[in-house]
Protein backbone atom coordinates (compact mmCIF):
# COMPACT_ATOMS: atom_id res chain seq x y z
CA UNK A 1 0.00 0.00 0.00
CA UNK A 2 2.74 2.47 0.93
CA UNK A 3 4.68 1.52 -2.21
CA UNK A 4 1.60 2.31 -4.33
CA UNK A 5 1.17 5.74 -2.69
CA UNK A 6 4.88 6.53 -3.20
CA UNK A 7 4.72 5.37 -6.84
CA UNK A 8 1.58 7.46 -7.51
CA UNK A 9 3.21 10.49 -5.88
CA UNK A 10 6.36 10.11 -7.97
CA UNK A 11 4.35 9.63 -11.18
CA UNK A 12 2.22 12.68 -10.30
CA UNK A 13 5.32 14.84 -9.80
CA UNK A 14 6.82 13.62 -13.07
CA UNK A 15 3.51 14.27 -14.87
CA UNK A 16 3.27 17.77 -13.38
CA UNK A 17 6.87 18.49 -14.44
CA UNK A 18 6.13 17.35 -18.00
CA UNK A 19 2.99 19.51 -18.17
CA UNK A 20 4.80 22.60 -16.84
CA UNK A 21 7.69 22.03 -19.27
CA UNK A 22 5.26 21.67 -22.18
CA UNK A 23 3.46 24.90 -21.21
CA UNK A 24 6.79 26.72 -21.04
CA UNK A 25 7.84 25.42 -24.47
CA UNK A 26 4.48 26.38 -26.02
CA UNK A 27 4.59 29.88 -24.50
CA UNK A 28 8.17 30.40 -25.73
CA UNK A 29 7.24 29.11 -29.18
CA UNK A 30 4.26 31.46 -29.39
CA UNK A 31 6.42 34.44 -28.32
CA UNK A 32 9.13 33.54 -30.82
CA UNK A 33 6.62 32.98 -33.62
CA UNK A 34 4.85 36.31 -33.05
CA UNK A 35 8.23 38.06 -32.88
CA UNK A 36 9.34 36.49 -36.19
CA UNK A 37 6.03 37.40 -37.88
CA UNK A 38 6.29 41.01 -36.69
CA UNK A 39 9.90 41.13 -37.89
CA UNK A 40 8.95 39.87 -41.36
CA UNK A 41 6.09 42.38 -41.50
CA UNK A 42 8.39 45.29 -40.58
CA UNK A 43 11.03 44.27 -43.14
CA UNK A 44 8.40 44.01 -45.90
CA UNK A 45 7.03 47.48 -45.11
CA UNK A 46 10.51 49.02 -45.07
CA UNK A 47 11.30 47.46 -48.46
CA UNK A 48 8.03 48.75 -49.93
CA UNK A 49 8.62 52.21 -48.45
CA UNK A 50 12.10 52.41 -49.99
CA UNK A 51 10.84 51.28 -53.40
CA UNK A 52 7.96 53.77 -53.36
CA UNK A 53 9.87 56.70 -51.88
CA UNK A 54 12.77 56.25 -54.29
CA UNK A 55 10.36 56.91 -57.20
CA UNK A 56 8.67 59.94 -55.58
CA UNK A 57 7.89 62.63 -58.16
CA UNK A 58 5.79 65.72 -58.72
CA UNK A 59 2.03 65.24 -58.77
CA UNK A 60 0.17 65.65 -62.08
CA UNK A 61 -0.87 69.13 -60.89
CA UNK A 62 2.78 70.04 -60.35
CA UNK A 63 2.88 69.74 -56.54
CA UNK A 64 6.27 69.00 -54.96
CA UNK A 65 7.15 65.28 -54.66
CA UNK A 66 6.77 65.38 -50.86
CA UNK A 67 3.50 66.98 -49.79
CA UNK A 68 4.15 66.91 -46.06
CA UNK A 69 6.75 65.56 -43.65
CA UNK A 70 6.42 65.04 -39.90
CA UNK A 71 8.03 62.71 -37.37
CA UNK A 72 4.98 60.41 -37.35
CA UNK A 73 3.84 60.74 -40.98
CA UNK A 74 4.88 61.43 -44.55
CA UNK A 75 2.83 62.15 -47.66
CA UNK A 76 4.38 61.92 -51.13
CA UNK A 77 3.52 61.28 -54.77
CA UNK A 78 4.72 58.20 -56.65
CA UNK A 79 3.52 55.61 -59.14
CA UNK A 80 3.34 52.57 -56.86
CA UNK A 81 1.40 50.17 -59.06
CA UNK A 82 1.25 48.98 -62.67
CA UNK A 83 -1.07 51.80 -63.80
CA UNK A 84 0.42 54.99 -65.22
CA UNK A 85 -1.20 57.26 -62.60
CA UNK A 86 0.82 58.93 -59.86
CA UNK A 87 -0.74 58.06 -56.49
CA UNK A 88 -0.73 60.14 -53.33
CA UNK A 89 0.87 57.88 -50.69
CA UNK A 90 0.70 58.44 -46.96
CA UNK A 91 2.43 56.50 -44.16
CA UNK A 92 1.37 57.41 -40.62
CA UNK A 93 0.92 56.11 -37.09
CA UNK A 94 -2.50 55.56 -35.58
CA UNK A 95 -4.20 53.73 -32.74
CA UNK A 96 -5.38 50.32 -33.87
CA UNK A 97 -8.97 49.27 -33.47
CA UNK A 98 -10.08 46.10 -31.70
CA UNK A 99 -9.02 43.32 -31.57
CA UNK A 100 -5.46 44.58 -32.08
CA UNK A 101 -5.20 47.70 -29.92
CA UNK A 102 -1.96 49.61 -29.48
CA UNK A 103 -0.23 51.63 -32.16
CA UNK A 104 0.10 50.69 -35.82
CA UNK A 105 1.71 52.10 -38.93
CA UNK A 106 -0.89 52.64 -41.62
CA UNK A 107 -0.58 53.25 -45.32
CA UNK A 108 -3.03 55.34 -47.29
CA UNK A 109 -3.25 55.55 -51.07
CA UNK A 110 -5.31 58.06 -53.04
CA UNK A 111 -5.77 57.61 -56.78
CA UNK A 112 -5.97 60.82 -58.79
CA UNK A 113 -9.05 62.05 -60.60
CA UNK A 114 -7.46 63.90 -63.46
CA UNK A 115 -4.87 66.06 -61.72
CA UNK A 116 -6.61 66.29 -58.34
CA UNK A 117 -6.62 64.01 -55.30
CA UNK A 118 -9.79 63.67 -53.24
CA UNK A 119 -8.46 62.48 -49.87
CA UNK A 120 -11.97 61.32 -48.93
CA UNK A 121 -11.32 58.48 -51.41
CA UNK A 122 -8.11 57.41 -49.68
CA UNK A 123 -7.82 53.67 -49.05
CA UNK A 124 -5.99 52.93 -45.79
CA UNK A 125 -4.81 49.74 -44.17
CA UNK A 126 -2.56 48.63 -41.32
CA UNK A 127 0.94 47.65 -42.43
CA UNK A 128 2.78 47.17 -39.10
CA UNK A 129 1.20 46.15 -35.79
CA UNK A 130 2.57 46.40 -32.23
CA UNK A 131 4.46 49.64 -32.91
CA UNK A 132 6.28 51.09 -29.89
CA UNK A 133 7.64 54.31 -31.42
CA UNK A 134 7.03 57.14 -28.99
CA UNK A 135 8.21 60.67 -28.60
CA UNK A 136 11.83 59.53 -28.15
CA UNK A 137 11.96 57.50 -31.41
CA UNK A 138 10.52 59.21 -34.47
CA UNK A 139 8.98 57.03 -37.15
CA UNK A 140 10.44 59.39 -39.78
CA UNK A 141 13.59 61.52 -39.67
CA UNK A 142 14.58 63.88 -42.46
CA UNK A 143 17.98 65.07 -43.64
CA UNK A 144 19.10 67.79 -46.03
CA UNK A 145 21.87 67.79 -48.65
CA UNK A 146 24.57 68.31 -46.00
CA UNK A 147 23.93 64.88 -44.44
CA UNK A 148 27.24 63.06 -43.83
CA UNK A 149 26.04 59.98 -41.98
CA UNK A 150 26.33 61.44 -38.50
CA UNK A 151 24.44 64.70 -38.98
CA UNK A 152 21.36 65.35 -36.83
CA UNK A 153 17.96 65.23 -38.56
CA UNK A 154 16.13 68.38 -39.57
CA UNK A 155 14.13 69.92 -36.72
CA UNK A 156 10.37 70.25 -36.72
CA UNK A 157 8.54 71.76 -38.42
CA UNK A 158 10.26 70.14 -41.38
CA UNK A 159 11.12 72.39 -44.32
CA UNK A 160 9.94 70.01 -47.07
CA UNK A 161 12.01 71.54 -49.91
CA UNK A 162 15.16 70.91 -47.84
CA UNK A 163 14.52 67.16 -47.52
CA UNK A 164 16.97 64.99 -49.49
CA UNK A 165 16.95 61.79 -47.45
CA UNK A 166 14.34 60.09 -45.27
CA UNK A 167 14.96 57.57 -42.48
CA UNK A 168 12.13 55.30 -41.39
CA UNK A 169 12.59 53.54 -38.04
CA UNK A 170 9.99 51.17 -36.60
CA UNK A 171 10.13 49.79 -33.06
CA UNK A 172 7.96 46.70 -32.63
CA UNK A 173 7.13 44.47 -29.70
CA UNK A 174 4.35 41.92 -30.30
CA UNK A 175 4.21 41.01 -26.61
CA UNK A 176 5.28 43.91 -24.41
CA UNK A 177 4.68 41.88 -21.23
CA UNK A 178 7.40 39.35 -22.13
CA UNK A 179 10.96 39.36 -23.43
CA UNK A 180 12.48 40.18 -25.84
CA UNK A 181 12.60 43.97 -25.69
CA UNK A 182 11.24 45.96 -28.67
CA UNK A 183 13.17 45.41 -31.89
CA UNK A 184 14.21 48.31 -34.07
CA UNK A 185 14.05 48.18 -37.87
CA UNK A 186 15.42 51.05 -39.90
CA UNK A 187 15.99 52.06 -43.50
CA UNK A 188 17.09 55.20 -45.30
CA UNK A 189 16.14 56.35 -48.79
CA UNK A 190 17.05 59.20 -51.09
CA UNK A 191 14.30 59.92 -53.62
CA UNK A 192 15.85 59.95 -57.11
CA UNK A 193 14.08 63.14 -58.16
CA UNK A 194 15.28 65.06 -55.08
CA UNK A 195 18.99 64.31 -55.34
CA UNK A 196 21.11 67.43 -55.38
CA UNK A 197 24.50 65.80 -55.91
CA UNK A 198 24.03 64.75 -59.54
Amino acid sequence: MIEAIVAISILSMIGLGVVLFQQSVLRSTKTLQSSLMAEAQARRVLMNFVTEMRTAKRSPAGAYAIESAATSSIVFYANIDTATDTERVRYFTATATAPFGGMVVKKGVTKPTGTTYNTANERTWNVVFDVKNGTSTALFSYFDSSYTGTTSPLTTPISVPSVRMIRMQVLIDPNAARSPIPKSFMTQVTPRNLKSNL
